[in-house]
Order: structure tokens, then C-alpha cells, then sequence
């Protein structure tokens, strides 16, 4: 089975559009088991999006929080925000409805419904996201009419558009109106905003460099930081190892190649930075259970391979 993920940029933007120009806004039903990993990676976008648990567990990092969501509960998270999900119990059947849609969608950029209700927590940078729980009666509001816009037939007619938008205006109205009489948007310091411009710019240089022989102070000096603050970067809003996710974004190129094109195995790892087919192949099984070239024939059906 050919496992998807997230199709991002250097700097980890999703690629994929959501919607189309006149209706910004999608319902995604994602099965983890369909996910590399049973991860959708590390990703951002512009689009704000809300995910309700349907099945099993799942785990939520938004930058270097994470949060465990079961069946019924869900999370928002805001525009351009950096975070990923993963199946907590990869052996259970996991799944969430996503429902995403640009900040426009709610009200035209040049309205002053969007500058005076929606643009102030768009740009509010302690506000990265919430969990809904639904023992919380506010946020057990939010999951319902979420849950109402999901429902509603992808729109054909008036009608539906109509209905969806009016749901979605009313959950950002519940969580726009709640942060604002608690005084609830969590408080985000300097230091954590200067760590997450430092892992961007070296999960980026990583990205572009991947098939060189890199070391750790490449990746620190990326950001123009010591070797200990990469390490520190990494493990507060990745949770790896700068190596580990090197060798893990290399792996994961070298998948892509086996799948998609006729190189050699042994042209395969040189191109994804493995200087030893040997280390290549054994880095290869700890995180695919197989040989690359039995991933290969497996899932793809390439019997044979000129360096094997």
C-alpha cells in the first residue's frame, strides 16, 4: 500500500490548496492508517483548521505542545501555525474529520468584520491553538457547529454555502468572544518566538541540504546558534534529535525515489546522503521493517534493480 503524507516546501508550507477561490473551505476524512507512520508530518499553513476525533486516540503537537485528543474531542489550530498529529496507538484504527478554510471565508479581508473580529487573533503570536474537550461547555459548542458545517452536503446550491459559513462564524464567534472575556490566549515569550524562527530556518536548511554530508554544527550554524541550543531547538519543538530527523527526512526522500523513479538502490542512498549502501540499508529496515529493495518490489512492483 502506498502510505501518503504531507507535501510541504523547504520551509515546511503545505503545498495542496484547500477549496477553490470562490468557496476557500474542505472536508478531509483522514484514516491514519492511509499515513507514513501513521503521522501527518510536520506542516503549516495559512488556512485555519479544525480537527474532531472520530476514532481512537491521537496526539497533537502545535510547536512544542502537545495534546492528547480522544473520540469526540478536537483542536483548532491557527493560521501559519507549525504542527503535525499522529495516531497514539499506531495497532488501533485512528481517524479525524477535518474541516479547513481560509481566514476569508468568514469575511473579506477588507470588512471591518474581518479587521476588528477575526484579523486580531489571526496576528496574536501567543495564540497558536486549542484543544476541545467536550467536558467544557464552550468548547463542546465549537465541536457541534463544526460538526453541523460537516455534515452539510459539499455545497451545489445556495443553500448549503450558506449554512456552512453560518456554522463556521459561529464557532469563531464562541472562541474569539471566550479568549477574550478569560484573558485565556496562553502567553508566548520572546525566548519561544526566537526558538521557533531558529528551528524553522534549520528544518529548512535541511530540507535543501539533505544530500550533503552534514554535520551538527551545518544545522546550528543555519540558524547562527551553538551546537547545544540545535540540540535544545530540535527537542522542544520537533522531539528528535537534529540527526534523527536528518536521517528520518532522508529516509523518507530515499522512499519517494524507490517508488517513483528506476535509480539504483545504491544510486538511491547517494542522492538521499547515505555515503554507505550498508548504513543505508540498515537505517532503512529499523524505520521500514525491509530492505529497499524489497520496500521496492513490495510496494511497487520493480523486480529487479541494477544494484542489487
Amino acid at each position: 500500500m502506498n502510505k501518503k503524507q504531507i507535501i510541504t516546501s523547504s520551509t515546511l508550507e503545505e503545498l495542496k490548496t484547500h477549496g477553490k477561490s470562490g468557496f476557500p473551505f474542505q472536508i478531509y476524512r483522514e484514516n491514519y492508517d492511509t499515513y507514513f507512520m501513521e503521522t501527518m508530518n510536520l506542516h503549516w499553513h495559512r488556512e485555519l483548521e479544525i480537527n474532531i476525533i472520530l476514532h481512537g486516540t491521537v496526539i497533537a503537537q502545535i510547536d512544542d505542545k502537545l495534546y492528547e485528543l480522544h473520540s469526540g474531542e478536537g483542536i483548532f489550530i491557527n493560521s501559519n501555525v507549525l504542527h503535525l498529529t499522529k495516531a497514539k496507538f499506531p495497532e488501533q484504527h485512528t481517524e479525524h474529520l477535518t474541516v479547513i478554510f481560509a481566514p476569508e471565508f468568514l469575511a473579506p479581508a477588507e470588512s471591518a468584520i474581518y479587521q476588528e473580529e477575526i484579523a486580531p487573533l489571526l496576528e496574536t503570536p501567543n495564540f497558536r491553538g486549542q484543544p476541545l474537550h467536550t467536558d467544557i461547555s464552550w468548547q463542546t459548542d465549537i465541536l457541534k457547529e463544526i460538526s453541523q458545517a460537516a455534515q452539510s452536503p459539499l455545497p451545489t446550491t445556495p443553500a448549503p454555502k450558506l449554512k456552512i459559513h453560518t456554522h463556521l462564524s459561529n464557532a469563531w464567534m464562541i472562541l474569539a468572544e471566550q479568549l477574550h472575556c478569560e484573558e485565556s490566549v496562553p502567553s508566548l515569550s520572546h525566548a519561544d518566538l526566537v526558538t521557533r524562527e531558529r528551528t524553522r530556518k534549520m528544518l529548512s536548511f535541511i530540507r535543501d541540504h539533505y544530500p550533503d554530508p552534514l554535520r551538527i554544527e551545518n544545522i546550528a550554524s543555519s540558524a547562527q546558534i551553538s551546537r547545544s541550543e540545535c540540540f535544545r531547538c530540535f527537542q522542544k519543538l520537533v522531539s528528535q534529535k537534529p540527526m534523527e530527523y536528518l536521517n528520518n527526512y532522508r529516509l523518507t526522500r530515499a522512499a519517494e525515489l524507490l517508488k517513483t523513479t528506476e535509480l539504483s538502490i545504491l544510486e538511491v542512498g547517494i542522492q538521499c546522503g547515505f555515503s554507505y549502501q550498508s548504513y543505508f540499508g540498515k537505517k532503512f529496515m529499523e524505520r521500514y521493517h525491509m530492505s529497499p529493495r524489497k520496500y521496492r518490489k513490495h510496494f511497487y512492483g520493480v523486480s529487479s534493480d541494477p544494484s542489487s
